[in-house]
């Protein structure tokens, strides 16, 4: 399972969390399907009634709240952003930068940007402590990816003094939100490079990182 936003390293580390604390964090009849063995069948459901634009192996937990199991209520863990649905309303999703600043107000955990979890079948204190535990994943995902680019900054410039340096190691440490990104911004940045070497040689080590589903 790979993603452009988190390691395989962390994604282990999330799932293992959703494991260890779905089940407490749910009420009544909710069924939690977890990767790789989430049924073709609510999949298929979730993208229908969650809008949900991730492929099956990016999924890495479902929680149906349906009262018939046809997953049209629920959660839904990506490897890039939370889906919920509840009821009638429109569904919702949240990258995982966005727990950040969560609260529990009565019933309901608030999320950034208006969107809350209101439905009953949750415990919002536990919810709220899974999310926390998976946002210090995320974090901790990111100073990875970050410590990755300043060894990859450090191997081909060492010392040199070069005018894109700082340019090139900004776009590097965005790594894991936007890879495709990356690539076309760093070789914007390289065609102003007076140094074909230093361009060839950071090309292909960013390539060989791509090739690695980094």
């Amino acid at each position: 399972m790979s993603s452009l936003y988190l390691s395989d390293k962390i994604l282990d580390k999330v799932l293992s969390m959703l494991k260890s604390n779905l089940d407490d964090v749910t009420v009544g009849s909710c069924t939690v399907y977890y990767a790789p063995d989430i049924p073709e069948r609510i999949y298929d459901c979730a993208k229908t009634y969650f809008d949900c634009w991730e492929t099956k192996e990016d999924i890495l937990a479902v929680v149906d709240a349906s009262l018939d199991g046809a997953c049209y209520d629920g959660l839904i863990f990506s490897t890039v952003a939370i889906h919920y649905k509840d009821g009638c309303r429109k569904p919702e999703n949240f990258s995982y930068s966005m727990i950040e600043n969560m609260r529990v107000i009565g019933d309901e955990l608030e999320i950034e940007h208006g969107i809350t979890i209101a439905s009953k079948l949750y415990k919002k204190p536990a919810l709220k402590s899974l999310l926390e535990q998976i946002l210090a994943a995320v974090n901790e995902n990111a100073e990875l990816a970050k410590a990755e680019a300043d060894k990859l900054f450090n191997d081909i410039f060492g010392d040199r003094d070069l005018d894109n340096a700082n340019l090139i190691l900004e776009e590097l440490e965005t790594m894991s939100e936007n890879i495709g990104k990356l690539q076309v911004d760093l070789e914007k940045a390289l065609s102003k490079s007076t140094s074909t070497e230093d361009e060839e040689n950071i090309l292909k080590k960013l390539r060989e990182m791509l090739a690695d589903g980094q």
